[in-house]
This record gives structure tokens, C-alpha cells and sequence, in this order.
């Protein structure tokens, strides 16, 4: 969901207005959207989720994330995440805000990417693949099936991607033991990517729901 409201891009951190000229870089943001919490932009998914997780660790969440993207690639993208948000069915679904900076977007995830680092290296992994889905035919398409394959991440742990977004978003094997998506699942048998990724018990999935308060919170 876009929102209306226009976000200043955060003027006083060097690396968001210089670092982020090329798409699909990351910052991970505080929860006022204004201090980093990584102390620089990062091309590398890797490297960004790293850092999400040491600010787990570390008890300074990141509560949302810039992004680079191309100039007027928003609504694509906010329409591929609305069909990858509504394929999980998350409700209420993430929040794009436009900056003033015409290639920089601050995204506000659902909870649920933000729960575990498998479901944070998802997210970047499938924002990234949504930077191929595009209206016009010089940079991509608006189609799911060559969205996934143009994109390397995607297309090599094509199983994975969509036994996750079936619903099979727990991570048996343990946070700690988690090398990565690719790293993880390229490659594997489909045996193994089902024993990796299976449904979470309502236990594990009410970590994750959206209160009802929560929920007035954002329509304010």
C-alpha cells in the first residue's frame, strides 16, 4: 500500500543521499524512520540482513528500510508486493512511503518480515526480484512467472520461494544455523526444502499478528 504522505529522505546521514544513486540498495531505518540503524547503505542482501539481525540482537530493531529504486517504479512495485503480501495473506499489508527524493522509497514491513532473519532475507530477496516487474518492456514486464525467472536469487531457489510464499514460513533448523536464502537453498532437493520450510503452529504465527490496536494505529 502506498502511502499519501511524502517523507523527507534523511538529509543528515551522507550514505542515504550519496550511497543509495543505484537500485536495490538498502538502509534499515529506526522506528521514527529518521536515525539508521545500520551505520551505512548496502547493495548486498546479505550484508543487510546481517545487520538486521545484530539490531535484533543488539535490542535496536530496524523498524523499516529505504530503498533505491528507478524513477516511477513505485506503483509496479507496490503492486507486486500487494500480490506477494496478499498471497500470505498479511492484513493490514506493508506500507510504501514516497520520499522526496524520486529514487528512494521508505518501506514499513508487516511484522512478519521482521520476526526472524528467514523471513527478512525473503524480504529483501523478493523486493529485489520486484525491481524486474515493471510496465514498461525496456526494463521488464508485469508478469509473476518471468519476474521470478529474471531475477538470479529468485530463479535459483525457485522452490523455496514458493513453498514459502504457500504458507510454509517457518524455518525448522534453527535461526543461529541459517547461512543465507541462497546459501540455504540452492540446490536443495525438493525433500529437503519441505523439511525446511513447513507451517507455522498458531503459537508461531501469533508472534507475528497485527493487534487490532496496531491496526487503528495505522489508518490514523
Amino acid at each position: 500500500m502506498i502511502s499519501q504522505k511524502v517523507l523527507p529522505i534523511i538529509n543528515d546521514h551522507p550514505t542515504l543521499t550519496d550511497g543509495l544513486s543505484a537500485t536495490g540498495y538498502f538502509c534499515l531505518l529506526g522506528r521514527d524512520f529518521k536515525k539508521p540503524a545500520m551505520a551505512s547503505t548496502s547493495e548486498c542482501r546479505e550484508s543487510t540482513a546481517s545487520y538486521y539481525h545484530s539490531c535484533k540482537l543488539n535490542k535496536t530493531p530496524a523498524h523499516a528500510m529505504c530503498l533505491s529504486i528507478k524513477e516511477r517504479h513505485i506503483e509496479a512495485l507496490d503492486e507486486w508486493w500487494q500480490m506477494i503480501e496478499g498471497r500470505l495473506g498479511l492484513e493490514p499489508q506493508s506500507t510504501l512511503y514516497i520520499t522526496d527524493n524520486k529514487h528512494q522509497i521508505i518501506i514499513e514491513p508487516h511484522p512478519f518480515w521482521l520476526a526472524d532473519i528467514v523471513k527478512f532475507h525473503a524480504l529483501t530477496l523478493l523486493f529485489r526480484a520486484g525491481a524486474f516487474y515493471w510496465p514498461n518492456k525496456d526494463y521488464g514486464n508485469k508478469d509473476y512467472e518471468k519476474t521470478m525467472g529474471s531475477y538470479s536469487y529468485t530463479a535459483n531457489t525457485r522452490m523455496a520461494v514458493e513453498r514459502f510464499l504457500d504458507g510454509n514460513t517457518h524455518y525448522t533448523e534453527g535461526m543461529n544455523l541459517f547461512a543465507g536464502w541462497v546459501a540455504t537453498f540452492n540446490g536443495k532437493p525438493k525433500e529437503s526444502i519441505n523439511r525446511l520450510l513447513v507451517k507455522p503452529t498458531k503459537e508461531q504465527a501469533a508472534l507475528y499478528e497485527v493487534k487490532q490496536e496496531d491496526t487503528k494505529e495505522t489508518k490514523k
